[in-house]
């Protein structure tokens, strides 16, 4: 394992020590953490739930992408009258 060192602002480092302390982890294994997740491959196979959800996302807005638009069922622009007529509801 190789050391790192870094320099943060004190305020940052307070911060962090206290968020990570919340978690009941260390500064070493979040940055740890943060450079692992940072070096993955998109196309490896993780398995750390935000890793996985994230590319649940990104896969899902690629397939969004990827369908034709199609238009919907407008009928254009109403005026306050045929609002009413129509029946439109508030919500």
């Amino acid at each position: 394992m190789k050391t790192l060192t870094i320099s943060v602002a004190e305020d940052v480092y307070q911060r962090a020590s206290k968020k990570a302390a919340a978690a009941h982890t260390s500064l070493p294994e979040v940055v740890q953490g943060l450079i692992s997740n940072w070096t993955q491959e998109p196309d490896s196979n993780c398995t750390t739930p935000d890793h996985q959800r994230r590319a649940n996302f990104l896969r899902f807005l690629e397939e969004l992408a990827a369908r034709p638009v199609k238009p919907g069922p407008s009928v254009g622009p109403l005026n306050r009258e045929e609002l009413y007529e129509r029946g439109v509801s508030r919500h």
